[in-house]
């Protein structure tokens, strides 16, 4: 077993993963030793051996676990989030949520074997706070032309939320109420789509202003968040 087995273990308060027609993006915000994350967190642990790494468990007591808080009656087997490196069999990442963590202090213990029965293992401390917000906001196609999708992005991963949407006109009056519960791709909601003309709402080619609410157990984010313009003149909703 070489000396830096288990090589960098992070907790990441998300794994965004951003599917639009814009692109493919993959965004980790990773936080080493002593970081603030949320109670729905991720540790991601990087690890490589160069005689191989145990990943089917074989042994008594060989699986690649992790242990909260010093609490060894809840063990968790991390052997099936496991990810290789591609053609590699000495290197690989573990990706593995943690979800429901308690606000205050942790400590995280990640212990993994190679193929000759030799044990690593690191700690990480971080500290949790529970807060909820919303990071970003946006719609696409933005002008629109009969239909637009909203998402936003927030710190509960995989979360269902609750959401409001509304749209204003710049005078302020409000042209539309949507609410809908919408789920979460990692830290990305998934889209909630607006068709003006389904929902018998009528617009002329000019700018709106949109507010999202979103809600999660009794926590509540409402975000002003941006505006959003329709330009087709041909079609009347």
């Amino acid at each position: 077993m070489n000396e830096y087995f288990i090589s960098t273990v992070f907790l990441a308060d998300c794994v965004l993963r951003m599917n639009r027609i814009r692109g493919s993006t993959w965004l980790m915000l990773l936080f080493k030793d002593g970081g603030t994350v949320s109670a729905s967190s991720v540790l991601l642990d990087n690890i490589s051996d160069n005689t191989g790494i145990n990943t089917s468990g074989i042994g008594i007591g060989h699986d690649i676990t992790a242990v909260l808080d010093e609490d060894n009656s809840n063990i968790m087997a991390l052997n099936d989030y496991f990810q290789s490196d591609m053609n590699s069999y000495t290197s690989g990442k573990i990706v593995f949520p943690l979800t429901g963590l308690s606000e205050g202090e942790h400590v995280l213990k990640v212990k993994v074997w190679d193929v000759f029965n030799n044990s690593s293992e690191k700690k990480i401390r971080f500290v949790v706070k529970d807060d909820f917000w919303i990071e970003t906001v946006s719609n696409y196609p933005n002008p629109m032309q009969g239909e637009t999708q909203f998402v936003f992005t927030h710190n509960q991963p995989d979360e269902t939320f609750n959401v409001e949407l509304e749209v204003f006109q710049s005078t302020g009056s409000r042209i539309d109420l949507v609410k809908d519960k919408i789920g979460s791709q990692g830290i990305e909601s998934l889209p909630l789509e607006w068709i003006p003309a389904e929902r018998q709402v009528k617009m002329n080619p000019r700018v709106y202003i949109y507010r999202i609410s979103a809600t999660t157990k009794c926590k509540k984010v409402v975000v002003l968040a941006d505006w959003c313009s329709c330009t087709d003149k041909n079609v009347v909703f």
